[in-house]
């Protein structure tokens, strides 16, 4: 088998985990007072959170490590992501694009999509380590909580454009016949 089928096999897998893992974001984020993309429970002040949680100094030391350690990996892996995706992107955009280059481009996005997945996997494992089930069973009840506020915006946000007719649809316009 070729190197080109084995990374196909390995990456639709790791694709499908990570649109299903998409569902829950804010696991391995922040908790506390960010206005950074990816702060899905910013509307928990971090008092609150450890209080709730009930964190010893260690535990908030550790969570502290593994988000600045998680986020920097993160931040790397996206950024070269990003790059790779623009390149592909200028690529396909010449008529005469090279084949082995695409190839090439779209291997190294697989691979870069599967260490995103890898290192979301390994921060809630290392969070699990950290908190006890109890811990662990809150924060996810938190996580759920802050996935339902943010689902619920951009259900409003819908709302309003189904509300607002468009083109074509309103009972005063006509088609140009």
């Amino acid at each position: 088998m070729d190197t080109k089928t084995q990374i196909l096999k390995r990456a639709v897998p790791l694709m499908l985990a990570v649109m299903f893992l998409s569902a829950s974001p804010a696991y391995g984020k922040s908790f506390g007072g960010g206005h950074g993309k990816g702060d899905n429970l910013r509307h928990f002040s971090k008092a609150d959170f450890i209080k709730e949680l009930g964190l010893t100094d260690t535990q908030q030391a550790e969570i502290a490590q593994l988000r600045t350690e998680s986020r920097r990996k993160m931040i790397e892996t996206r950024m070269l992501l990003k790059d790779n995706r623009l390149n592909l992107k200028d690529v396909l955009r010449k008529y005469d694009s090279d084949r082995s280059e695409i190839d090439r481009i779209t291997s190294e996005i697989k691979l870069l999509t599967a260490q995103l997945l890898d290192e979301r996997v390994a921060s809630i494992l290392r969070l699990k380590e950290i908190l006890n089930r109890e811990q662990f069973e809150i924060f996810q009840e938190k996580v759920a909580a802050a996935r339902e506020k943010r689902m619920g915006r951009r259900e409003k946000g819908r709302r309003h454009e189904e509300m607002s007719p468009r083109r074509g649809e309103r009972e005063d316009h006509k088609e140009p016949e």
